[in-house]
């Protein structure tokens, strides 16, 4: 998620809204953190995923507040987010809401499971 640019957006794609999956966000050791072009599983993982009218609005409004990177989700500078940064991030919210072990990958999965069902 944090790789994704506006120009991975087919939001209005003659049969479905999509997102392309493209590129991953890695950080040598001692080097700036870069937009690799390849997702974590290699030069066979980009995808595209088929997206729901509702979080094209969402997409739609993050596109229009990208600076000139061209990232959906930046720092305060225009610049990747760290990886590390987002987890400690979800860490503080994971303790608030006191989510005990639960991932993003949970609520992911939840979320589309409740969705499935209304659709």
């Amino acid at each position: 998620m944090a790789a994704l640019k506006v120009e991975d957006l087919d939001l209005d794609n003659h049969v479905s809204p999509r997102v392309n999956i493209t590129a991953t966000v890695i950080k040598p050791v001692g080097e700036k953190h870069s937009r690799q072009l390849h997702t974590q599983d290699g030069v066979d993982g980009p995808r595209t995923v088929i997206i729901h009218e509702w979080l094209v609005l969402i997409l739609r409004n993050r596109a229009l507040l990208a600076g000139q990177s061209g990232l959906l989700f930046a720092s305060r500078n225009d610049e990747l987010l760290d990886p590390h940064t987002m987890r400690e991030s979800w860490r503080h919210i994971q303790e608030a809401a006191r989510l005990g072990g639960m991932t993003p990958h949970h609520i992911r999965k939840t979320a589309l499971s409740k969705i499935s069902q209304v659709f």
